[in-house]
């Protein structure tokens, strides 16, 4: 017989439900077959075996997996005690190399198909979820961390651990610039959390923004979210949050002109969170061309760039300013650190190539320092974004 993956779905309902008649049901489906099991079964069978409290289903359960020994399949699930001592690894990944953790991923999934419902369905083994949850934050592994959040979410859908960790793996692809589907369906979930969680409006609200503004490409919308994160009282763990909804803000009023407005939020992003170097590049763009004081500019970037020396915008940003300034030496030793960059992200290319263009039409370069920026054009022209 071919099973469809419907037809193990339904009996797998069947076999883990909570009223005895449904399983008993399931059972006397199965005690009716004589061919191979999925492995999705047998899991499910070894699962009333060791789990069920009743003793008439446990032995119906026996007696079916005791017919499948007949087919002597080498990838039979492991029984509880053994599977427990396989996952063991898990508490140990936290404090070992990258390596470690990525075996243990790995022992994890040859039996996540086949144990899942386990793992989903009693408390004692939902452990392995969290444990795969807490280690994907760790090393920031967002997609994983968004799968196995709502896997658990599923079943544990007001866990504020689990909804924060989920928060964080949409903002961890909204920064990479990585779009997935059904983002009306987080949007649907975002709202869910609010009625949970009421006082953290300040960080759904700037995912809400964020999810406007850079898929639905509605600025308008995106605007008014982050305005009403603004609005709403933030506690020192929403901080970031909220100095993202003030950068966004500030971002918006520099594309629509208003650098008043832009320069204001700017400041703001940097109050409420002072240890990001693009709020400080921001900012030091908004002093140089709306403020005109270069020297407060420079200051900003220089904080920029101590907080992270290879922030291209930053970079481009001091070069240009050196240019307009006419000062050849530090506008060389700028450019010496741009041509180590080994890649710059796409959307910032083109602000620094204007700035390197610009650079061999004011400042007289070498023949070969033109033909090295020229070479590191086009080399970075052919990467990948």
């Amino acid at each position: 017989m071919r099973w469809t993956a419907a037809q193990v779905a339904n009996l797998q309902t069947l076999l883990l439900h909570e009223e005895k008649d449904n399983i008993l049901l399931g059972l006397c489906i199965l005690s009716e077959n004589e061919d191979l099991l999925p492995q999705g079964i047998i899991a499910a069978l070894n699962l009333l075996v060791q789990l069920s409290q009743h003793q008439e289903i446990k032995t119906l359960a026996e007696s079916i997996l005791g017919k499948q020994i007949n087919f002597s399949t080498p990838k039979r699930p492991l029984d509880i005690a053994t599977l427990s001592l396989e996952l063991a690894i898990f508490p140990l990944a936290y404090y070992t190399p990258k390596r470690t953790w990525k075996r243990a991923l790995l022992r994890y999934e040859k039996y996540a198909s086949v144990y899942e419902p386990l793992f989903l369905k009693y408390p004692h083994w939902q452990k392995w979820y969290r444990a795969l949850v807490q280690l994907f934050a760790l090393h920031g592994e967002a997609e994983k961390l968004l799968h196995y959040c709502d896997k658990l979410l599923q079943v544990q859908p007001e866990d504020f651990l689990l909804n924060q960790h989920r928060f964080n793996a949409i903002n961890i692809l909204l920064e990479q610039g990585k779009a997935y589907e059904h983002l009306q369906a987080q949007e649907s979930w975002l709202f869910t959390w609010q009625r949970f969680y009421p006082k953290t409006d300040c960080m759904i609200y700037t995912l809400l923004g964020r999810l406007h503004m850079q898929y639905y490409q509605n600025i308008a919308q995106a605007e008014a979210y982050f305005l009403k994160a603004l609005n709403h009282e933030s506690k020192p763990q929403w901080y970031a949050y909220a100095a993202m909804s003030a950068h966004h803000l500030s971002e918006i009023y520099i594309k629509s002109q208003q650098l008043e407005k832009a320069l204001q939020y700017a400041q703001m992003a940097i109050q409420w969170q002072s240890n990001h170097s693009d709020y400080y590049t921001t900012l030091a763009y908004l002093e140089w061309q709306h403020l005109k004081v270069s020297q407060q500019a420079l200051f900003s970037l220089e904080k920029a760039l101590q907080l992270e020396p290879t922030n291209a915008q930053a970079l481009s940003y001091i070069l240009s300013i050196h240019i307009a300034n006419k000062d050849k030496n530090a506008a060389i030793k700028i450019l010496e650190n741009i041509l180590t960059l080994r890649h710059i992200a796409l959307k910032y290319r083109h602000i620094l190539f204007h700035a390197l263009h610009t650079y061999i039409d004011n400042m007289q370069p070498s023949l070969h320092q033109k033909e090295s920026i020229q070479l590191y054009i086009k080399n970075q022209e052919r990467l990948p974004a």
